[in-house]
């Protein structure tokens, strides 16, 4: 009876520590994977909307909605894609001035300080309409679809959510944003958003 206790306990022994074993690989794999706050690499996703002015060559106001999808290295730097929809040009003044719709497609790069500020930037294109004034902003035309160039800059407020594995947060943000038309014009905005981010 002693040796057969023997024999189960030492047969026993290594499966409890084969189980703990596997009992505790998903936390580590999850932590490689990008899924804990501390994680060198991890997903960067993030949904802003918001409205403001457009400025230069027209004038309104403006509506932003924004996806970010890229990847976080670490908690300094990151680089994503942003599209948009961009509705700008109503509520203007001028009465001449039509309301416009465009989508930004752009690669952007930024750092965030500490867990509550990022500057970014980046550039890409604007595809869809745009209207424009010439000087006097007597006379004003829409385009029809063109794909122009494009930069944009982006300084946020961050408000982090507690408890999140992952570092998600409420992104308060001015987005500056401008189009490079073919004929010399240029269409910009400022507009202020919110949304939620994980970074």
């Amino acid at each position: 009876m002693a040796r057969s206790l023997a024999s189960l306990r030492s047969a026993t022994l290594p499966a409890l520590a084969l189980l703990a074993t596997l009992a505790t690989a998903p936390t580590s794999t999850a932590h490689a994977g990008g899924l804990s706050a501390g994680a060198p690499h991890r997903m960067r996703l993030g949904l802003e909307t918001g409205v403001g002015a457009v400025l230069g060559d027209s004038a309104g106001a403006a509506f932003q909605l924004d996806l970010q999808l890229g990847y976080q290295a670490g908690d300094l730097f990151a680089i994503y894609y942003q599209t948009a929809l961009m509705a700008e040009g109503w509520a203007s003044n001028n009465t001449s001035v039509g309301g416009f719709v465009f989508f930004p497609q752009l690669a952007m790069v930024d750092f965030t300080l500490g867990r509550f500020f990022q500057l970014g930037a980046g550039g890409g294109v604007d595809i869809g309409q745009f209207a424009t004034c010439d000087a006097t902003g007597a006379v004003c035309s829409t385009s029809s679809r063109q794909t122009n160039p494009a930069i944009a800059a982006r300084l946020a407020l961050i408000i982090p959510l507690p408890g999140a594995r992952a570092r998600w947060g409420i992104p308060i943000a001015v987005q500056f944003h401008e189009s490079f038309l073919s004929n010399s014009q240029k269409v910009h905005s400022l507009v202020l958003t919110v949304g939620f981010l994980r970074f």
